[in-house]
Parts: structure tokens; sequence; C-alpha cells
């Protein structure tokens, strides 16, 4: 449940990603966050070449607001407050949703 939760973790192993944040103080919660993977290529894993830096990606607050949004829709935690999410919302997105719902 870290995972879908948006909470820091560790993946260790082949292939296997992390979420961290390495600058709690300059991004603080929702923002400074790191992803990255190890390699899939046992043998550079093995020799020590863990990490695959094609696959690491620094995290803006937007980013980590869309992830959350999509996470929490995955869960039984829902959207409780929607406007957490309101700066990565589709402008007027009150109008589009009740616009669709009579389609």
């Amino acid at each position: 449940m870290v995972y879908r939760t948006m909470q820091p973790y560790l993946g260790l192993g082949l292939a296997s990603s992390s979420f961290i944040s390495p600058h709690p103080v300059k991004g603080g919660v929702g923002g400074g966050f790191v992803r990255f993977t190890n390699t899939a290529n046992l043998n550079d894993y093995l020799a020590g070449k863990r990490l695959d830096g094609s696959k690491t990606i620094e995290m803006t607050h937007e980013d980590y607001l869309i992830e959350k949004f999509f996470l929490n829709l995955r869960t039984n935690i829902g959207i409780t407050d929607i406007d957490e999410f309101l700066p990565v919302l589709v402008p007027d997105y009150e109008k589009k949703i009740k616009s669709y719902a009579e389609q």
C-alpha cells in the first residue's frame, strides 16, 4: 500500500524501482521526489552497475499531484479533497463533468 499512497519506498533487486525524497527541506511533501530504477541486466547488476540512469525521474509538484490523483482512484481512498488537485485539473472541470453526465 506504500506505493499507492505515495509514501517513500526503496526497491531492492533486479529491475526494482524506488521512490524517495532526497531533499525534504527543498521539496517538502509533494515535491522534490525522485523515482529511480535498478537495471534489468543481470550482468550489470552483479558487476555493481545497479542503477538505470535512463529511468530516473525527478518529479515536480505537478507530477506528484497527477500521480497521486490517479493512484488514489485505484484505492478505496478515492479523491477526498478535490481542492488539493486544482493545480493539475482541467480548467472548468466541473462544467465538463456535468456535460458528460448529461450526455
